[in-house]
């Protein structure tokens, strides 16, 4: 009896770090401390929500067909076929289109952009026949 692993990943997904969330949660202990001395600061509590609400939700998802970019408030699907490369400057790592246009990619940094292009060749299907 064996067991079969799969030789391909379904899809990979890139994430805000860790740091970033405990970060998050230092600045919720700091607003409940300031919205805790009046209740004119209560308002103070909604900026480590929203700060929860973009780490949740943005990122960037890889897998045979697409690249989803995920941003706060909406996403992006391209096809590999629309997509001619990826470039990397001053820590942040865009996806170049083929129109010319280019597409900041969330939560992937140039030291995950080898770890999204090998998942990119691990996903595409093979030409090979």
């Amino acid at each position: 009896m064996s067991t079969q692993t799969p030789a391909k990943p379904i899809r990979v997904r890139f994430r805000q770090s860790f740091a970033t969330v405990a970060a998050i949660l230092l600045m919720a202990i700091g607003a409940f401390t300031i919205a805790g001395q009046s209740w004119w600061y209560t308002p103070v509590m909604v900026v480590p929500l929203v700060a929860l609400w973009w780490v949740i939700r943005t990122g960037v998802d890889v897998d045979a067909e697409h690249l989803t970019i995920r941003r706060a408030f909406g996403s992006r699907t391209l096809r590999w076929d629309e997509i001619e490369g990826f470039l990397s400057s001053r820590g942040r790592v865009s996806v170049q289109l083929v129109d010319g246009g280019t597409l900041r990619l969330p939560a992937v940094t140039p030291a995950t952009l080898p770890r999204l292009i090998a998942s990119v060749d691990l996903t595409k299907p093979s030409a090979d026949v």
